[in-house]
């Protein structure tokens, strides 16, 4: 049956009806040349049937079918066409007339909607007068404050919700009608904003960074004192905008100075010399105790809870541009806070989305700050008790996650939580979250060795990336494809993207962007044998990295440092470097870092002639390697395990793991070079010598014929008896 037409002359319910009437298998296309209400005006959508009952859509916005169905029904002119096809990913048949009367509630539902909510572009506002004496909020309505700060525009303000389209504004009619929000034409006197999308795609506008501002919120044993945002939304724009949110300072600031006198406070200086203040222990238990006995533990808790959201979700942005050591040092100093915000949101089944969203926002400063396994826990947490979190805040959390995951070792955990964001991201059309994940999901590739794919991936990303607007996204996504073709061989194409990656991260001034564009070019200049500039570079990122606090990423400069010095025959001052490193990762995490020190000590003890301890420390490395699944590393560590043979006179052995070497570089389709650094004369005389004979070029054809696997329980074995010399 091929049926098509105009969306004037046949309604779209009735075309829906006579499928699912006559039993029809297919493909509905349907396109759209105008939709009320939405920007941009027309889309293009599916919908899958198979004996009239429906099992696929591919509709932008939707979530689920009665969605995919209302995203179409909004439509207000355009046409239809009926035909072959089957759904690439189908789902459970369902019929179409509940679909279609839950569609046509929602429908309902948006006119009266946009009553209200005229525009996506209309803006929104804090009420500076609302009607009442008191005002007390849900979770919900905290988060629409926190999206709305010192005002934006409502597809801003539903954007960073993450609820949908008509959750979003089903959200902000409900405050409006309230009297908390205000809502009316764009503010054309605004100052310009420049928009930018975070490294997980949470959208957020831009405005001249203020000077900071105290706020005291009681927390368990803290006061909590913020810092004023990097843009405009956020505690002290929505406070300047809506002076309910906070109580009259004055009072505040007198109490607290007679408390100071009191010696019941103490008053504590900061650096920048503001001042913090802290509960004595005992009054901390008294005043609790009094909360409970008014029962007002639980609206102080929300308050809190919304207090630290606000916070965290304006630091966020702030921690990729010019402010970010400031945002690290107020989220260190509320970290506490923080986690008691979090315990409590996760724990509260009215307050467990805002939970979530906090947990996601903090995704960066736990990363940074080398808080890997706490930020885990408090995600995998955040995820395990999300229920009804919207799907965006749900996929930024995610990300998240998969971030943590992946750099504590857990890399298949980490691909599964990535994709599942990649999806949902997807489902939304939230195109600078699906560029995100395809960054990241194409850097977690490229450790694991699968070149191939993590280029697929980064260049998918890539083209998103330049059509987002956002520097700093685009910035990652260059840095991270040049690392993949650094690792197969094209050095110089990856230098041109390092250069044009850290071009942009000084556009944005985001500091710890430089830092890693810094490193990656010069992983590029070592690449290339220009060992004094990729010293240089790593230098100067190390610099960076320590200014900022990044105990994690100054281990990891600090191990280039060493390969350089190794290759430049400093052996003494590579050791020192790998040392440094391996004792500030293991202050982070008694684990962490194991294999890769190892192997890279493992690299000096064989250039001082120390074999025995060489095979030692590879073999821990293996071990180590061989349990993440890391290729790369696995190939490296295989080859020093082969010069070390070669050196001892177990020739045969030495040609049979270099073979393995090649068949390993071969798979992953990258160069001999990549496999480790360049070969000291004693170690290239000693693997020719392995090589050069019958029976070195068998064994080394043996190797070549051996699967990674077989290759690490090769080298894992005693080694051979010394070849005769003679």
């Amino acid at each position: 049956m091929s049926l098509q037409g105009s969306l004037d002359s046949f309604a779209l319910p009735d075309v829906l009806l006579l499928l699912a009437g006559t039993k029809k298998s297919g493909e509905l296309l349907v396109v759209g040349s105008g939709q009320h209400g939405t920007t941009p005006p027309g889309i293009e959508g599916r919908l899958w049937f198979d004996v009239g009952r429906m099992v696929g859509w591919d509709v932008p916005r939707a979530v689920d079918a009665p969605d995919a169905v209302f995203e179409l029904l909004r439509l207000a002119e355009g046409t239809f066409s009926f035909g072959e096809g089957t759904a690439p990913s189908p789902t459970a048949p369902t019929d179409m007339e509940p679909v279609l009367t839950e569609a046509q509630g929602r429908l309902a539902e948006w006119r009266e909607i946009e009553r209200v909510v005229p525009s996506p572009a209309a803006w929104l506002g804090l009420s500076p007068d609302p009607p009442g004496a008191d005002v007390a909020m849900r979770g919900d309505q905290w988060r629409l404050v926190v999206a709305i700060g010192g005002g934006c525009s409502v597809d801003a303000a539903v954007s960073r919700l993450g609820l949908g389209e008509l959750g979003g504004c089903r959200a902000v009619k409900e405050m409006v009608e309230s009297g908390l929000v205000t809502i009316g034409e764009a503010a054309v006197a605004e100052a310009p904003r420049a928009e930018r999308v975070d490294a997980l795609g949470a959208r957020r506008r831009r405005t001249p960074a203020a000077d900071r501002a105290h706020r005291a919120v009681p927390a368990g044993n803290a006061v909590a004192e913020g810092a004023q945002p990097a843009e405009d939304h956020g505690a002290r724009a929505a406070a300047d905008r809506a002076p309910w949110l906070a109580p009259d300072p004055e009072p505040v600031l007198d109490l607290l100075a007679h408390l100071v006198d009191k010696s019941l406070v103490v008053a504590e200086e900061q650096p920048g010399g503001s001042e913090r203040y802290r509960l004595l222990e005992t009054l901390r238990q008294y005043a609790e105790e009094k909360l409970a006995a008014a029962g007002e533990v639980a609206a102080m808790r929300e308050r809190h809870l919304a207090w630290c959201l606000i916070l965290a979700e304006t630091a966020e942005p702030g921690l990729q541009g010019p402010e970010q050591v400031a945002w690290l040092a107020v989220l260190e100093r509320e970290h506490d806070n923080l986690r008691a915000a979090l315990a409590w949101g996760l724990q509260q089944e009215g307050s467990r989305a805002l939970g979530v969203q906090l947990a996601a926002a903090l995704g960066s400063f736990w990363e940074r700050r080398g808080y890997l396994a706490e930020g885990r826990r408090w995600l995998e947490r955040a995820l395990a008790e999300a229920g009804t979190t919207p799907p965006g805040q749900r996929a930024r959390a995610l990300g998240r996650a998969g971030t943590l995951e992946w750099y504590l070792g857990e890399y298949e955990r980490a691909r599964v939580l990535y994709d599942e964001s990649l999806i949902l991201y997807r489902t939304l059309g939230d195109e600078a979250g699906v560029a995100a994940q395809l960054s990241n999901l194409g850097a977690l590739e490229s450790g694991r060795g699968n070149y191939a794919e993590a280029q697929h991936r980064f260049e998918e990303g890539l083209d998103r990336s330049r059509h987002v607007g956002s520097a700093v996204a685009l910035a990652e996504v260059l840095s991270g494809l040049g690392l993949t073709l650094d690792l197969q061989g094209q050095h110089r194409r990856a230098q041109a993207l390092h250069d044009e990656s850290l071009a942009l991260q000084r556009q944005a001034g985001n500091t710890w962007g430089i830092a890693r564009s810094l490193y990656a070019l010069g992983h590029s200049h070592q690449n290339l044998r220009d060992l004094p500039r990729a010293r240089t570079l790593y230098e100067e990122s190390l610099a960076l990295y320590r200014e900022l606090g990044g105990r994690r990423r100054v281990a990891f400069m600090l191990i280039h440092l060493g390969a350089v010095a190794f290759e430049e025959g400093d052996d003494s001052r590579a050791q020192a470097h790998y040392e440094e490193s391996l004792a500030l990762a293991r202050q982070l995490d008694p684990q962490a870092g194991v294999g890769p020190h190892m192997m890279l000590l493992a690299d000096v003890a064989h250039g001082q002639g120390d074999e025995p301890r060489a095979t030692s420390l590879y073999h821990a490395a293996v071990t180590v390697f061989r349990e993440l699944g890391d290729k790369p590393l696995l190939t490296r560590t295989l080859r020093g395990l082969a010069r070390v043979a070669a050196i001892q006179g177990q020739l045969e052995r030495a040609a049979r793991l270099f073979g393995a070497v090649e068949a390993s570089c071969a798979a992953m389709g990258v160069p001999l070079t990549a496999s480790g650094r360049v070969e000291r004369p004693r170690d290239e005389a000693a693997m020719r010598a392995a090589l050069d004979t019958d029976a070195g070029a068998a064994a080394r054809g043996e190797g070549q014929a051996m699967s990674l696997e077989q290759a690490v329980a090769y080298a894992l074995e005693e080694g051979d008896p010394a070849s005769p010399s003679g």
